[in-house]
This record gives structure tokens, C-alpha cells and sequence, in this order.
């Protein structure tokens, strides 16, 4: 009886850990999402702020959040802290590699520190690089610098696992060249770095051929001008629409999945073969329907055409998933009969006891520990959904850019105005968030002419 009880116990702590943990990352920040696509941006911070100061493995996805929000408030200095926080965070977790996949077998994938997905971790680099640009730029270069080299890293850090026959996943992912276009157009500004700014514009043409103005840029440094006499370029950078969220979804078991599933469970427990499955629940992505699908730009009243797509998140969010999906599925797998393995072991150590109440009552306890299992849906939610960009070539002065969002082709939006001071043979960036067709904050320029138009509280807490 004792070691009865004893089984029981057991397993009966390990469901009341599963069930602790029902709470998905999607209902944390429910209430800040819908604030943030209703412009409500200071009553989204301040659910954010809240969420913030628990300590728990969801605080740098509170941080990534919050980043986008006080950049909306018109506060770059602070959105960088706050991006700077969550991306020591996610380095100080770590890349994943393929055994680290394999663990938390005794409840779900929110019981380990999740660094966010690769593409949340390389791109809050890129965000750090345009809150950098609105104030005095000087890490910029560092930051767009640190987005293709830190995407490489990921891959080469995650291998194989020691699976033979396995290739690494990460290798079919989709590179970002979203920190080579900033470089490029960083390096163009000097007169002198005009063919390193080709080499970086040639890396936007390997990594993002969708990228419809990359031809007009390698033609402007290699036998253009930078601007006509008297003229400065502004750089519009739009972030467009609202960036894919992780739900929990089903999936079917592909004959891969299974297969990896059973290796590694041979290599790491010696087990036998395992029973098969037809379908499990995962972590899938969710986009948003109703993005916005470019920006219009207008300049002193005048149409100036629309914004490209350089980098589309939900591009390289789904390649990712595609790319994982057999390993992600393989890990659910392990994860379900490692815990069908430990009851019914508890249940030959009950029936020394002959009760079959005990049997059965441990059977039941097996049953909820595996059935509260909570998909981990952590992820950066407020990430845009495509980092896109306008070039212009205004004479030296200021100008007034009016922004409004499109949606089937038509600029539906309601203006986004900045006025942005130009200066003859120098860069002027301007970084608009446009996360619904609905429009967004005022824009913010790195040569502003007026105050923000959203007040700034300095007596906040600068967390």
C-alpha cells in the first residue's frame, strides 16, 4: 500500500504542476493587444508595465511588447531599454539545440526558458536598429549589423542532435535581409562607402528577391547620384500590420515526425519502439486577416506613392514552422508516452497492493496529467507583420509626410502626419507603426520639427 500511495502521490503532484500552468501567453496580454490596435497605447503600456514586473519566463516577451508600445508613445529612448532588456534575456537563454528539444518531458514546453522563436530573436535587432535611428543613431549600424549574423548562429547552433540520417532543419529557413537593406542605405549616405552599400544591397537581392525596389537601389550606387544638388533623402520605414501569434492547433503525425520521434527516444532512453499516433497538439501560427497591406505616402500634400516590403515576417515566421514542425511534432510524441510510461510503471508498483481502486485512481491521475498539458504560445505578438520602406528625394527644408494605410488597394487610414527637417546630401529616417487598416500613432522622424504628439510621462517607471 505504501508504494501505492506513493505512485499516486506522485503523479498526483505532477497534474497540479500541469494544471498550475493552464494560463496560455495569449490570454496574458489579451487586454494590451486589443488596447495597442485600438490606439489606447498608454492604457496597453501600463497593462504591460504590470505584467513586466513579475518575474517569470514571460517577461521578455512583456518587454518585446512594451518595446512596440513606447515606440507608438513616440519614446524611442525608452522602447531601446526596453528592447536591449528582452534581447539580454533571450541571450542569456540561449540558442535551442536539438536535445534541448527533448526536455520537459514531465509537463509541457512552458516549463522551460523559451528564448522566442528564431526569427523574434534576429529581429529585435532590427528594432533596436530604428529606436536607435530616432535618437542619435549611433548604435544603428551595430544593431542592423547583428540581424543576419545572429540568424546564422541560430542555425548553426541548433545541428542535428546526433540523429543520423538528419539534416539540420534550420538550414531550409529563410534568411532576413532586412539588416543588410539598413546598412546599405547607411553606407549610401557617405560618399565614400558607396560600394560597400552595393555589397549590402546585393545581400537584400539574395535574401529578399521579393523586394521589388532592390534593382533601383544597385543601379543608384553603382552609376547613379545619391540625390541631385540640394536635396536629402527621407527614408520612410513603415512597420505594417500586426505579426502572426502562436495558438495552440493539431496537427497531423507525418511519417518523419514519428520516425525522428522514435530515434531520439531509443538514443536518450533506450526504450522501444513507440505505439503510434495520428494526430498531436502543438504550437501553430495564427496570422492576422485584415493587415494592412502597404502604406500610402504622401509629401506636402502631393502622392508619393506606396511603401515596399523589404522583410515579410509572416514570410519567414511560416518558413520556420515548416521548417521545425516535424521536430516540434516529435517532441509532443516523447513528451505524450514518456508520460504514458511513467503511469503505467506507477501502476505496476500499485498492484503489489491488489486494489484495484488504486489502479484505476492512478490511471485517472495519468489521464489529467496528460490532458492538462498547455501548448506553449509564447511569442512576440505586437511584432509587425512587414518591415517596409519608401525612399524620397526632397530638396533641403521641411516637409510634411502624410501616411494612411491600405487596404484592397485602396489608402483607407487615417493620416499619419509628420513634419521632418531635410538636409542636402544626408539621410532623414522616418519610422511610422501602421499595425491596422484602421492607422496608428504619428510618425517619428530622426530630424523632428515638432513635439511628439503623444505626451511623455518622465515620472513613469523607466522599467
Amino acid at each position: 500500500m505504501r508504494h501505492a500511495f506513493s505512485a499516486a502521490r506522485c503523479l498526483g503532484t505532477l497534474a497540479a504542476l500541469a494544471a498550475a500552468s493552464c494560463s496560455s501567453y495569449s490570454d496574458y496580454v489579451a487586454d494590451a493587444r486589443a488596447d495597442y490596435r485600438a490606439g489606447a497605447y498608454g492604457a496597453s503600456d501600463e497593462k504591460l508595465s504590470e505584467l513586466v514586473d513579475d518575474e517569470d519566463s514571460y517577461q521578455h516577451f512583456y518587454l518585446l511588447e512594451r518595446g512596440v508600445v513606447r515606440l507608438a508613445m513616440a519614446d524611442a529612448k525608452r522602447s531601446e531599454k526596453l528592447f536591449a532588456r528582452a534581447q539580454e534575456r533571450m541571450d542569456e537563454i540561449g540558442p535551442s539545440t536539438a536535445l534541448d528539444w527533448m526536455g520537459a518531458m514531465f509537463l509541457d514546453d512552458t516549463s522551460l526558458a523559451n528564448a522566442g522563436a528564431d526569427y523574434e530573436q534576429v529581429l529585435v535587432r532590427a528594432m533596436l536598429a530604428l529606436a536607435n535611428l530616432m535618437g542619435d543613431g549611433r548604435d544603428a549600424k551595430a544593431y542592423a549589423n547583428a540581424i543576419l549574423r545572429k540568424q546564422l548562429e541560430l542555425r548553426e547552433a541548433f545541428g542535428t542532435g546526433g540523429v543520423e540520417g538528419q539534416s539540420n532543419p534550420k538550414l531550409n529557413t529563410k534568411l532576413v535581409g532586412f539588416g543588410s537593406y539598413l546598412q546599405g542605405i547607411m553606407a549610401e549616405e557617405e560618399a565614400m562607402k558607396r560600394t560597400e552599400a552595393r555589397a549590402f544591397f546585393e545581400e537584400v537581392r539574395q535574401h529578399e528577391p521579393r523586394y521589388a525596389g532592390i534593382e533601383d537601389d544597385l543601379a543608384r550606387v553603382t552609376d547613379g547620384q545619391y540625390a541631385p544638388p540640394g536635396y536629402g533623402v527621407v527614408y520612410v520605414l513603415t512597420l505594417t500590420g500586426l505579426g502572426p501569434m502562436r495558438l495552440e492547433g493539431e496537427e497531423p503525425v507525418s511519417s518523419t515526425a514519428f520516425l525522428l520521434a522514435q530515434v531520439v527516444w531509443q538514443i536518450l532512453r533506450d526504450r522501444a519502439v513507440l505505439p503510434n499516433l495520428t494526430a498531436i497538439k502543438i504550437p501553430v501560427l495564427s496570422f492576422e486577416r485584415s493587415n494592412p497591406e502597404c502604406v500610402d505616402v504622401r509629401v506636402n500634400g502631393d502622392s508619393a506613392g506606396f511603401t515596399q516590403t523589404v522583410t515579410d515576417v509572416e514570410e519567414v515566421a511560416q518558413a520556420e514552422f515548416e521548417a521545425m514542425k516535424d521536430w516540434i511534432i516529435a517532441r509532443a510524441i516523447m513528451r505524450r508516452f514518456f508520460k504514458i510510461g511513467v503511469t503505467e510503471a506507477s501502476k505496476e508498483i500499485a498492484n503489489q497492493s491488489g486494489d484495484p481502486w488504486v489502479d484505476i485512481g492512478i490511471s485517472v491521475l495519468g489521464m489529467v496529467w496528460t490532458g492538462m498539458e498547455v501548448t506553449d504560445t509564447r511569442s512576440w505578438s505586437f511584432l509587425p507583420a512587414r518591415f517596409q520602406t519608401k525612399r524620397l528625394e526632397l530638396p533641403e527644408g521641411v516637409h510634411e509626410l502624410e501616411l494612411r494605410a491600405v487596404h484592397g488597394g485602396n489608402a483607407s487610414g487615417a493620416p499619419q502626419r509628420v513634419r521632418v527637417r531635410v538636409l542636402a546630401g544626408q539621410n532623414t529616417y522616418v519610422v511610422a507603426l501602421t499595425p491596422t487598416i484602421s492607422g496608428g500613432p504619428p510618425p517619428l522622424s530622426s530630424r523632428p520639427v515638432d513635439e511628439p504628439a503623444v505626451p511623455i510621462l518622465d515620472s513613469e517607471n523607466p522599467s
